[in-house]
């Protein structure tokens, strides 16, 4: 927890806190300035656990367009569920979970999967491929440059 307030410069590049300085420290150069002077800056939240168009034994909860209630209370991350029920597999269920919601979050999103009912060892087995398989694509020289992109 802080324990103070100070008034503070704050450079964003790409959607990026690139650096906190004195005021007046970061120099004129910048394109825009927002002046929030009286205002607490504070970076976005992630709200670890929301229920989206989750049809759930009988239980329907909202759809991906009440997200922008997430963005006005400060959320700029939400993660989302993905049930994973046999006969289906867990790379399928997240695959459709994923066409299910795209286009449709006002913020950044992702996914815990929940394994449901009678999951079997096969499952297990395509979590540790998927894993396997998401740390490959993380440490390629491609990957790296997709992520400067979005960033």
């Amino acid at each position: 927890m802080p324990d103070r307030q100070e008034a503070l410069d704050v450079a964003v590049e790409d959607q990026v806190i690139r650096a906190v300085e004195p005021r007046g420290a970061l120099g004129p150069e910048a394109s825009k300035v927002i002046d929030a002077t009286g205002c607490l800056v504070v970076p976005g939240g992630i709200d670890p656990h929301v229920h989206y168009a989750m049809n759930f034994e009988g239980m329907l909860t909202e759809g991906p367009e009440y997200t922008p209630a997430a963005a006005h209370g400060g959320n700029t991350t939400v993660i989302d569920f993905v049930f994973q029920e046999p006969p289906q597999g867990l790379s399928g269920a997240i695959a459709a979970r994923k066409r299910e919601l795209e286009g449709g979050m006002a913020v950044d999103w992702g996914l815990h999967a929940i394994l449901t009912k009678d999951f079997s060892f096969d499952v297990v087995e395509e979590i540790v491929v998927m894993h396997s398989e998401v740390l490959l694509e993380m440490n390629s020289p491609h990957h790296e440059q997709e992520v400067q992109h979005r960033n």
